[in-house]
């Protein structure tokens, strides 16, 4: 519980400083009403990154278990450390690079100084806040999928009870209906996870044929370091053998897959 605390604690924290830092530079950026296309484009960029520190905040406060799981993950609290510090260095760039600027207008010089050298100072804030709302996106996007997971379970409880009270035909109709439900959840949920893995590992195998053997096609023993794969077979036939055919981290397999009789 503890932990727990900790985590939502520091989380909390460093979504409150990146917020700062963001409603800081808004409110100066927002008054630019004839504004160069970069300074659009940080508009564009601050406001997302706001929405998606916001949904944040609330779900750490509500202390959702899937994404306090997610959020204690190192890379994670990374990314809003320097999500943060950099919202806060643009709130600070904006001010010198506006400084002329006022009633909404940007001052020509400083419309000529954004261009000259200022245009690749801010570049840098805008593709530091992406990489790092991409970062934070991809934990929500996990602690739904993760949610997801537990929801299934969910589900199938409440597919028991239906069953425990069902009595009639009106109930029965009810509990089919339940279970069609059910299972096109789990079906998408299955064909996500597939989609996951084919994405990640762009594993292709052909057709396979195998008589009287012991065999392992495709990949075995990945653990999230091997990066992105590119695995793609042809056609597997094999008779009276031990085959390991793909890739395999490792290789062991324990020793007894391919143990073979005295």
């Amino acid at each position: 519980m503890a932990e727990v605390l900790a985590t939502s604690s520091a989380v909390v924290a460093l979504t409150a400083t990146t917020l700062q830092g963001i409603r800081g530079a808004r409110e100066k950026i927002d008054k630019i009403t004839r504004a160069p296309e970069l300074i659009a484009n940080i508009k564009r960029e601050l406001q997302l990154i706001q929405n998606l520190m916001e949904r944040l905040e609330i779900s750490v406060k509500s202390n959702d278990t899937e994404v306090l799981s997610v959020a204690a993950d190192t890379n994670v609290q990374s990314a809003l450390t320097a999500c943060g510090a950099s919202c806060c260095a643009l709130d600070n760039e904006v001010d010198k690079l506006l400084k002329r600027s006022k009633d909404g207008r940007v001052h020509l010089m400083d419309r000529v100084n954004i261009g000259l050298s200022g245009k690749d100072k801010l570049q840098i804030f805008v593709d530091e806040l992406r990489v790092c709302k991409q970062t934070v996106d991809l934990a929500l996007a996990g602690a739904n999928f993760l949610a997801s997971i537990e929801q299934t379970k969910y589900l199938q409880a409440i597919v028991e009870r239906i069953e425990v009270n069902s009595g009639d035909v009106h109930s029965e109709t009810k509990l089919q209906k339940s279970r069609d439900l059910i299972k096109e959840y789990e079906e998408l949920q299955a064909s996500l996870f597939v989609q996951v893995n084919e994405r990640r590992s762009k594993l292709v195998v052909g057709k396979v044929k195998v008589l009287e053997s012991q065999a392992v096609i495709g990949i075995h023993g990945a653990d999230g370091t091997d990066g992105e794969l590119n695995v793609q077979l042809g056609n597997v036939e094999g008779q009276g053998s031990n085959m390991l055919v793909g890739y395999s981290k490792g290789i062991d397999l324990n020793a007894a897959f391919f143990k073979k009789d005295n």
